[in-house]
């Protein structure tokens, strides 16, 4: 996502606002619970993950998840 896309998603989830992203390289979609660097942290399946804001968009609320994430 563009850098002014990514700020105003982090203003919006800093001030209550459920912000749902997709990671484009997983295909899983997570809430927006925290922005640091160039990251945004997604609360997704049950736990939280750390995901490149620049591999991310946003999309709207409980998109598509395939499933959970699998450690390989």
């Amino acid at each position: 996502m563009r850098n002014e896309e990514f700020s105003n998603i982090c203003r919006s989830a800093d001030a209550g606002s459920e912000i749902w992203v997709q990671n484009l390289d997983l295909l899983y979609s997570g809430r927006v619970v925290a922005c640091h660097d160039d990251f945004v942290t997604v609360e997704a399946f049950g736990s939280r993950h750390d995901w490149e804001a620049e591999r991310c968009r946003p999309v709207d609320r409980g998109r598509d998840p395939l499933g959970p994430p699998t450690s390989h």
